[in-house]
C-alpha cells in the first residue's frame, strides 16, 4: 500500500440541495417519531426552484392511520419542512421558506413493506435501499475523521455560524469546500490545495454583469482571515513585535504553538462559545464577546458551568467595527442618518449592553450597565489598553507563511 499520496475529500454546506432535502426528510422523521415511538417512515425530498415535494411511505399512530391524515397532520407537516428552510437561511426570489410550492405526497405504508419492517421470529428485519460506502477512524484530528474531510467540514461550519450571526451577510446558504493534502509516510504534512465555492450576495464575483472587485476582494479576505488571528498574541506573549512578517520570528511563535498542540482538542471560530458554556472546554483563545456570550449561557443554564475573561498580561489583539460610505453611494444621505442613528448615546448603549462589547461613544458610557462599565475585560484600564495591538494586513508572502503554519499545527504534524 503506498504510503505517499495526494487525498482529498469535499464537503457540502447545510445549503446546499443535497443536504436541504436530508434536512428536511430528519426533521419529518423527527416529527413523527415525536408523536409515535414506533413509527415507520421513509420520507424522500426533492427540492428544486421555489418548490418542496415530500414522497414515501409512512405508518404512524395518531397521525396517518385507516389511510387518513388526522386533523392539523398536514399542516405541522408543511409548517415543520417551511421552518427548517428557514432555518438554514432561505430567503431569495428562487427559494424562499415562506413562499415556495409545498407538495406532500406521502402515503400508508404497504402491508409488503410492513412486513418487511416488523419484528418476528427468525427472521432478520430489513426492507429498502442499498448502498456501499468506506470509512474509517483515524487519529490524524480530534473528531477521528481523516484530514481531508475534517478541514472541509470545518470551513463549511465556519462560513454558516458566520453568515447565521451576521459577521459574513454577504453570504448565502449554499457552499462546497474541498481540501486535498500532501501524506507522506501515511501522515498528511501539508494542504496542496483548498477550494471553497460558495452562494453570495449579487456583486461579489470578478465576472459577469453585476461583478464588483472590492466586493469580491472582500468575500476573499474573508476566507483567509481567520488564521491570522492566532499567531500574532503568540509573537507578543514571546516579546516579539506580534505583527512582525519576519519568518524566523513568526517560526518562534509555531514553536511554541508546537508545543502545546498536544493540549489542543479542538479548532473552531465559534464552537467555542457552547463548549464552554456546557463546560466541556476548560481553556480557550477567542474575543471577548464571544466569551462572555458562552458565560451569559453559562449563568441561564445554572449548571454550576462558570466562565471567565481575562486579557494577557503580556497583551491581545483588538479590533474595530468600522462603518464606511463608498464614493458611488447612491443614497449618502440615508447612510449619514443611519450613521447618526447608530451614534446616539442611548442606541450605542444599547448595543453594548446586548453584545457585551465596549464603544467608543464616550457620551453612552453613563447608559451602559454598570456591571459592564466595571468590567475590566470590556473596558480595559489604561495600563491594558497600551498593552492591546491590531493586526497588520499580512503581505501575500507572508500570508502564505501563515498558512503553511496553521496547516501543521492544526494537523500535529
Amino acid at each position: 500500500m503506498r504510503s505517499n499520496y495526494l487525498f482529498t475529500s469535499e464537503s457540502v454546506s447545510e445549503g446546499h440541495p443535497d443536504k436541504v432535502a436530508d434536512q428536511i426528510s430528519d426533521a419529518i422523521v423527527d416529527l413523527f417519531l415525536s408523536k409515535d415511538p414506533e413509527a415507520r417512515i421513509a420520507c424522500e425530498t426533492l427540492t428544486t426552484t421555489q418548490l418542496v415535494v415530500l414522497a414515501g411511505e409512512i405508518r404512524c399512530k395518531g397521525v396517518f392511520e385507516n389511510n387518513e391524515w388526522a386533523p392539523g397532520a398536514e399542516e405541522e407537516i408543511e409548517a415543520t419542512v417551511r421552518a427548517t428552510v428557514k432555518r438554514i437561511g432561505y430567503e431569495q426570489a428562487g427559494f424562499h421558506w415562506e413562499t415556495f410550492t409545498f407538495q406532500n405526497n406521502l402515503h400508508g405504508q404497504s402491508a409488503e413493506i410492513a412486513q418487511g419492517v416488523d419484528a418476528g421470529d427468525n427472521k432478520d428485519e430489513g426492507a429498502g435501499d442499498q448502498g456501499i460506502m468506506f470509512g474509517y477512524a483515524t487519529d490524524e484530528t480530534p473528531d477521528l475523521m481523516p484530514a481531508t474531510l475534517y478541514y472541509s467540514h470545518k470551513i463549511l461550519e465556519r462560513m454558516a455560524a458566520d453568515r447565521h450571526s451576521g459577521k459574513a451577510p454577504f453570504l448565502e446558504p449554499d457552499a462546497k469546500s474541498q481540501v486535498t493534502l500532501r501524506y507522506e509516510q501515511s501522515l498528511p504534512v501539508a494542504a496542496t490545495a483548498v477550494v471553497v465555492s460558495t452562494q453570495h450576495k449579487q456583486g461579489y464575483c470578478l465576472t459577469g454583469e453585476h461583478a464588483d472587485p472590492a466586493k469580491y476582494a472582500e468575500l476573499e479576505a474573508y476566507v483567509k482571515r481567520i488564521v491570522s488571528e492566532i499567531i500574532p498574541p503568540v509573537l507578543r506573549y514571546l516579546g516579539e513585535q506580534p505583527n512582525s512578517f519576519d519568518p524566523a520570528v513568526i517560526q518562534k511563535a509555531v514553536d511554541v504553538l508546537t508545543k502545546l498542540r498536544p493540549y489542543i482538542t479542538q479548532f473552531h471560530s465559534s464552537e467555542y462559545i457552547n463548549a464552554l458554556a456546557n463546560g466541556d472546554a476548560c481553556v480557550a483563545i477567542g474575543w471577548s464577546g464571544d466569551v462572555f456570550q458562552a458565560k451569559t449561557r453559562a449563568d441561564e443554564a445554572n449548571k454550576g458551568v462558570h466562565v471567565a475573561y481575562n486579557i494577557p498580561k503580556e497583551g491581545a489583539p483588538m479590533w474595530f467595527d468600522m462603518m464606511a460610505i463608498p464614493k458611488d453611494a447612491k443614497h449618502p444621505d440615508n447612510a449619514h442618518q443611519f450613521i447618526n442613528y447608530l451614534l446616539r448615546p442611548e442606541v450605542m448603549a444599547g448595543i453594548s449592553n446586548y453584545v457585551s462589547y465596549a464603544s467608543a461613544n464616550k457620551v453612552s458610557l453613563p447608559l451602559v450597565d454598570e456591571s459592564l462599565r466595571a468590567n475590566p475585560a470590556v473596558y480595559p484600564t489604561p495600563a491594558v489598553q497600551a498593552t492591546l495591538f491590531s493586526l497588520a494586513v499580512l503581505p501575500p508572502e507572508v500570508d502564505r507563511l501563515f498558512n503553511r503554519a496553521w496547516t501543521t499545527l492544526k494537523t500535529g504534524q
